[in-house]
C-alpha cells in the first residue's frame, strides 16, 4: 500500500480484460486498472517488500515521503 492509501492487487483475468492488475483506494473503495510494473508482496515497518525472481533476492524500498 502506498502512503496515500492505495493498495495493489490482482483481479481475475477475463476475455475482455487480460491484465488483472488493479489498484484500490482504501478510503473510497474505488478500484482502477493498475499500470504498475511490480507490486510489493508485503509491507514491513514502512518498507515495501519485493521479490526479484532472476536473482532470488528480496528487496525492501522505503515508502515515498
Amino acid at each position: 500500500m502506498t502512503d496515500d492509501g492505495v493498495a495493489f492487487g490482482l483481479g481475475a483475468s477475463t476475455a475482455a480484460e487480460a491484465d488483472p492488475r488493479v489498484t484500490v483506494n482504501v478510503a473510497t473503495g474505488q478500484v482502477k486498472a493498475g499500470d504498475y510494473i511490480v507490486a510489493p508482496f508485503d509491507d514491513y515497518s514502512g518498507y515495501g517488500l519485493f521479490w526479484d525472481n532472476p536473482t532470488n533476492t528480496m528487496v525492501a524500498y522505503p515508502h515515498a515521503k
